[in-house]
C-alpha cells in the first residue's frame, strides 16, 4: 500500500486501518477524532521493517475497559503522539494439564506472561542463528499511561502422578 492517512472515530475503523496497513512498507498516519473504547482486542502494528506508522492522538484516549490488551507494535515503527492509552489488561494463557511421570508427580504447565498492558513491543525473533522478524522500534511523544496492567497466565495442576490409581 502507498503511503497513507485515515482519520478513526470508532475502534472498528482503528482496526481496519491497521489491517489496511499490515505488512506496508510506506509511511502511514492514523488520526484519532474522538476517544475510542474497547469492545474487542487491537489489531497488531505488522508493518514491514522499513514501514512507518505515525499515530496522532490529538489529545484523545485509548481506553481498554480493564479488559482489552492495548498498542502491539509487532514490526517496523511506530510513532505515537498526543495520545493516553488507559485501562488496557494483557492476560497471559493458562497452562496446560501436565502428566504425572516422575517420583514426586509432575507440575501442571505454568501459564504465560502477561505482557504489555498498555503497550507491547515485540523484540527480533531469532531461530538457530537466522532472524525471522526484526522486532518493531516505538517512538512516544507526549504520550500518557494510566491504570494499565498485566497479569500471567494460571498454572495447572498435575494428574496422575506415580504410585496414583
Amino acid at each position: 500500500m502507498p503511503d497513507a492517512s485515515f482519520t478513526v472515530a470508532t475502534e472498528a475503523e482503528l482496526n481496519l486501518a491497521l489491517t489496511a496497513i499490515a505488512g506496508g512498507a510506506n509511511a502511514y498516519t492514523i488520526t484519532l477524532s474522538a476517544d475510542l473504547l474497547f469492545d474487542r482486542e487491537l489489531t497488531p502494528i505488522m508493518l514491514a521493517p522499513a514501514g512507518t506508522l505515525t499515530i496522532e492522538g490529538g489529545g484523545h484516549t485509548l481506553n481498554g475497559a480493564s479488559q482489552f490488551r492495548g498498542l502491539f507494535a509487532w514490526s517496523g515503527t511506530s510513532i505515537v503522539k498526543d495520545l493516553t492509552i488507559a485501562s488496557m489488561f494483557a492476560r497471559g494463557g493458562d497452562g496446560g494439564v501436565g502428566a504425572g511421570t516422575t517420583d514426586n508427580g509432575s507440575t501442571g504447565g505454568g501459564g504465560g506472561a502477561g505482557l504489555g498492558g498498555g503497550l507491547f513491543i515485540a523484540g527480533p525473533s531469532v531461530v538457530a542463528g537466522s532472524t525471522l522478524t526484526n522486532g518493531a522500534t516505538v517512538l512516544l511523544l507526549n504520550t500518557n499511561f494510566q491504570f494499565n496492567y498485566a497479569r500471567g497466565g494460571s498454572a495447572l495442576a498435575a494428574i496422575g502422578g506415580i504410585g496414583d490409581p
